[in-house]
């Protein structure tokens, strides 16, 4: 069963608006085609988000997911494209989804790192973990 969620009137262009101008106009996608595009899995379609964000890096995303918060509609987090588990659809109205992918190149702070770091990407290969972390993590 779904919860109810009661919007203040504007919320969503008014938190669309500031988040274009925290990240800028580019990284901010209201375009209906993109929307539908992003709003699907292999077998199936979620509903329309407001908006699909893309942070460049953790700052930009801390920040954007704070202002998306308070204004209190759903996150619908993104990583990297079509599945089969319909983990990313967005579920409820008004959702602004949050494609991670710009941050897909994205390196820990720490140089060895006691986890292997996953990051968003096109697909899952050896392609795209970096082979160096890879090693440092299994030989600590």
């Amino acid at each position: 069963m779904s919860e109810a969620i009661h919007l203040l009137p504007g919320a969503v262009d008014g938190a669309i608006a500031a988040l274009r101008s925290l990240l800028g106009e580019d990284r901010v996608v209201t375009d209906r085609a993109e929307l539908e595009f992003h709003s699907q899995d292999v077998y199936r379609a979620g509903l329309l988000p407001a908006a699909i964000i893309r942070p460049r890096d953790t700052d930009e995303l801390s920040r954007a997911l704070r202002l998306i918060a308070n204004a209190q509609l759903p996150i619908v987090p993104r990583g990297g494209g079509m599945s089969y588990t319909d983990g990313y659809l967005p579920s409820r109205p008004d959702s602004i989804m949050v494609d991670l992918l710009a941050m897909s190149r994205a390196r820990p702070a720490n140089p060895i790192p006691t986890a292997l770091p996953l990051r968003p990407s096109r697909g899952f290969g050896p392609s795209e973990i970096d082979a160096t972390i890879l090693c440092r993590s299994l030989l600590k």
